[in-house]
Parts: C-alpha cells; structure tokens; sequence
C-alpha cells in the first residue's frame, strides 16, 4: 500500500536543497562540458510544481543520466485541491499546484544528451538541477518528461504501511501511533488539566 499524501507530508519538513527548473526542447545545445552528480545529500525529497498542466498524472514520468544513459527513477505525483490541500486523487491530471515529488539521492549526472534523442517523449520536458545551499558546488540532476507511451519501470516505494500495528516504515526510520496496549500505566493518559 502507497501512501503518496503522507510520505509527502513527513518529507516536505526536511527540503533544504535548492532547485532549478529549466525547460528544455528537442534542439537545445547541452552544455559542452557535463558534470557527474555530487549530491551527498540524499535523503531529501526534490518538489517540482506547475509541470505539464493538463497532462495525465500517468503520463508524467522522472529520469536520471546514470553511467551514459536514460534510467527512471522513482517518483510520486502529488496532487493538491482548489484549496492547496493534499489529496489521494483530485482529477489525475496535472494542475498548475501538483507536485512531481522524488528523492535527491536518485539524481543522476548532468545529461550528455537530449532526452528527446533516445527515449519517446514530447518535445518539451524539465531539466532539474539541484545544489546543495550549504554546498552549492555539490549538485545532481533528473529531467521531467511527458509521454503518451512509457510506463513506470522502476516501482520502488521507499515507505511501507503497515496498517495492523499503524506503523510507517522506511529503511531510514520507522513512525508509528501507540495503541493502548502499548502504553505503560499511567503515561500517555492526559486530560489536560496537568
């Protein structure tokens, strides 16, 4: 079980890297001399918002340029109601106010070529480069695609619920609500008049 809204919530506290976010077409020269990824810090979640409005969730896909070539990295789409609110499922389909949500620590290396030149995608897509604001030479990179024809190939979901014991559980850290039978006597029991 996914729980998209959730995992966005816990993370969104912990975003202290910077991004930015450039467009891209099928023709635009790359930059003459490419730089591997350097990002040590690879637990933050990178936030894009306002990509491809009008587009289907499901044809919004996140890729890294690892050791020479195009390679998906996991990602999650976030949408938000007209209140700005976080929600399971609004319309599925991108809107100026959802997010393309992915982790700093699959960013790949600055591309050696266009997306476009190797994978079916439209001919406009999201170059996003992201520097450490206590490192700014520290930096890694993903592109954001739309395509009517990819699917999701790499599914890896980076936090389990575990909704017996309402525990959330990630390899970096567990969170989880006590029950009754979990709290000693005497703790845990306040009427708010202490």
């Amino acid at each position: 079980m996914k729980l998209r809204r959730l995992s966005t919530i816990l993370l969104s506290g912990l975003v202290l890297l910077s991004s930015v976010v450039s467009a891209a077409a099928g023709d635009q020269p790359l930059a003459t001399l490419a730089e591997n990824s350097s990002l040590d810090r690879t637990r933050e979640p990178v936030v894009v918002t306002g990509v491809f409005p009008g587009k289907p969730v499901e044809e919004i896909f996140v890729y890294g340029w690892n050791a020479g070539s195009w390679e998906q990295i996991p990602f999650q789409v976030d949408e938000r109601d007209a209140s700005g609110e976080l929600v399971d499922v609004e319309d599925g389909v991108m809107d100026e106010n959802d997010d393309v949500v992915f982790m700093a620590g699959d960013l790949g290396d600055q591309p050696g070529v266009p997306i476009g030149f190797e994978l079916p995608v439209g001919d406009l897509w999201f170059q996003v480069e992201v520097s450490d604001p206590l490192d700014p030479g520290s930096k890694g990179w993903a592109t954001v695609v739309h395509s009517r024809v990819l699917s999701v190939t790499n599914p890896t979901d980076y936090i389990d619920f575990d909704p017996v014991n309402k525990r959330i559980i990630s390899s970096d850290y567990g969170l989880g609500w006590a029950t009754a039978a979990s709290v000693p006597p005497g703790q845990g029991q306040h009427n708010g008049l202490d």
